[in-house]
């Protein structure tokens, strides 16, 4: 990425992330966990872990990277289901290890002033 570029300033290298695709017949997850990450966070660890929620399969991977798959069988389990269920499961494994933003409660209790109009 060209950070000279006038649209282009960064980009996601430096951030994890779960990737999740569902169709009708299967899901397909890949994780990814940047280098400077890696000692706090292994992609293998973390795909086993989301997988375990739905009964998926691993299909390969490394500290950095990893893949899975939950297949479907269209009538008791259905891969868009698994699709929440294992973003919950991605946050929440995060969560556990302090790696996920929490929200400030103090943001919670927030009123607008009287001056904006809605």
């Amino acid at each position: 990425i060209d950070p000279n570029d006038e649209e282009a300033k960064g980009g996601s290298g430096m951030v994890g992330k779960m990737l999740l695709s569902s169709g009708d017949k299967q899901l397909a997850l890949m994780c990814y966990v940047p280098e400077s990450n890696s000692a706090k966070l292994n992609a293998s660890d973390w795909m086993k872990a989301v997988l375990e929620t739905v009964g998926g399969e691993f299909v390969g991977g490394d500290g950095l990277s990893a893949q899975g798959v939950s297949k479907g069988d269209g009538e008791t389990k259905f891969p868009l289901k698994d699709k929440d269920t294992c973003q919950a499961a991605s946050v929440n494994h995060l969560k556990g290890l302090g790696l996920f933003p929490q929200a400030d409660d103090e943001d919670d209790d927030w009123v607008p002033p009287d001056d904006i109009e809605w």
